[in-house]
């Protein structure tokens, strides 16, 4: 999938598209390749991921929408310490006008406690943030969307109607990643995916459909050329049901 072809083809408009599939069929892994390719058409890429298992920890609303911030009004590590010291000492005098905006919505943000409050700085400030988003070549990619809290899927759906809705010139486009086992009872997530399905903005992905797909990816997992037999083949077929993801574990799933 060349999503930096269909970026160009909607140059000016505001662009998403949302991956969508169970576990293991390789969501993740196209997310990847499309953030490359958007890097190669001049994408400024903002990626975030967050993780059910594993070292990775999750995102809170305040640190996600930060970290946009810093990207958006171009602050280095060095303006966010300068700006904590010239708060601290009561001293904003000296911070250039939209660094003071910036400091503004970061300060505002990291002292939010609630999901009520978070979604009250959301509505005050995401024109704002899509107004500068929308400005540049940004390309907002966020993968296992279905984990983040419920703050984090408010300010995607804020930015997604803001960004449909949108009559003006927006550079900016998102690119989700959706894994379809966890959506029971995720409300927030499932209003997403349902929108943009609704704009024909999503793209459901599968196993692989085709006996020769599945063995012309295990020859090159297994550097094995065409030496597949038919016997090892249906194996391994049947056991990972034509899973990528369990495919490509298949040297610690056993096929006897």
């Amino acid at each position: 999938m060349k999503f930096s072809g269909s970026i160009r083809s909607q140059k000016g408009k505001f662009h998403a598209l949302c991956i969508e599939g169970e576990s293991g069929t390789g969501k993740s892994k196209l997310l990847n390749y499309c953030i490359i390719d958007a890097k190669k058409s001049g994408k400024h890429v903002l990626k975030f991921n967050s993780s059910f298992s594993g070292d990775d920890v999750n995102l809170t609303a305040s640190n996600l929408i930060k970290e946009i911030i810093i990207s958006l009004y171009d602050l280095a590590s060095e303006d966010i310490v300068s700006i904590i010291q010239q708060s601290l000492l009561n001293d904003e005098t000296k911070l250039d006008e939209s660094v003071r905006v910036a400091f503004t919505m970061i300060s505002e943000f990291l002292d939010a406690q609630t999901d009520a409050t978070y979604k009250k700085l959301i509505d005050k400030y995401i024109e704002v943030i899509f107004e500068k988003l929308s400005s540049r070549e940004y390309l907002l990619a966020i993968d296992n969307v279905q984990f983040f809290d419920k703050s984090i899927l408010y300010f995607i759906q804020k930015l997604i109607f803001l960004g449909v809705n949108s009559n003006h010139t927006c550079k900016l486009c998102i690119l989700l990643a959706i894994n379809t086992d966890y959506l029971a009872g995720n409300f927030d997530a499932i209003t997403i995916l349902n929108v943009l399905k609704d704009f024909k903005l999503t793209k459901e992905i599968h196993g692989f459909t085709k006996p020769e797909d599945c063995e012309e990816f295990l020859q090159e997992l297994l550097f094995i050329g065409n030496a597949t037999n038919e016997m090892m083949r249906e194996k391994i077929i049947t056991k990972t049901n034509n899973n990528p993801y369990f495919i490509g574990s298949i040297s610690v799933i056993p096929i006897a």
